[in-house]
């Protein structure tokens, strides 16, 4: 589903990632986990195309991202979520509004785009804060709401960059808790984060970054 071909990221004389490799099957659930100024962040952006590698091959799902063109790209995100630590919902839109937002932008009718995000709400369990604006809700339940809306159009992956980051342990229990459940209805995940002891205790595969090298 993931794959890296030797991938460097340069911002001017600084290598933010070197000569990165890894792959990702279908369905794997994999933390990427190092410190900060490690790499997480940028192999991320890599992935959804926020940005370019300088050089080198990735490829999701069957696709090299170097053949993807700028009016592609809002085809080719429909196939990835992504969940940002600092939330990034729209403060004057409420929580129905930015779910609905993707679905609108896809083109879905209004009967669909309704149901469908009244069902990711019982999901994550905050169906009841449906007509609430983002600054009314606690950091756990906005971080369940960019995880509904990044899921919400069905993507094969999802992207975490450090979701639990922000929250106190039971939000993050909460927050991991869902995303666990998605990955076992058959949604990909990558969750970067630099809690080693979160990825101790989850047993899942992991990717250690260091000075934006992969490592051992």
């Amino acid at each position: 589903m993931i794959k890296t071909f030797h991938v460097y990221k340069d911002y001017g004389a600084r290598n933010a990632l070197e000569d990165v490799n890894i792959s990702i099957g279908q369905g794997e659930f994999v933390f990427a986990c190092g410190p900060s100024g490690a790499g997480k962040t940028t192999l991320l952006r890599l992935l959804y195309l926020g940005e370019r590698p300088t050089r080198g091959d990735i490829l999701i799902d069957g696709v090299n991202l170097h053949r993807v063109k700028r009016k592609k790209l809002p085809f080719f995100r429909r196939k990835i979520g992504v969940v940002f630590q600092d939330f990034k919902l729209i403060g004057t839109q409420t929580v129905f509004q930015n779910l609905a937002l993707p679905l609108e932008v896809s083109g879905h009718k209004k009967n669909h785009i309704r149901q469908k995000v009244c069902h990711v709400l019982r999901v994550i369990g905050l169906e009841n804060r449906m007509n609430s604006f983002p600054a009314s809700l606690s950091g756990g339940e906005q971080q369940r709401i960019a995880i509904a809306r990044a899921v919400v159009h069905d993507p094969l992956i999802l992207l975490a960059d450090e979701p639990t980051g922000n929250l106190d342990d039971r939000s993050a229990e909460i927050v991991l808790d869902l995303l666990n459940e998605l990955n076992l209805k058959g949604t990909t995940v990558l969750l970067a984060t630099h809690d080693r002891e979160l990825v101790s205790r989850s047993g899942n595969q992991v990717i250690f970054l260091n000075n934006g090298r992969t490592k051992d």
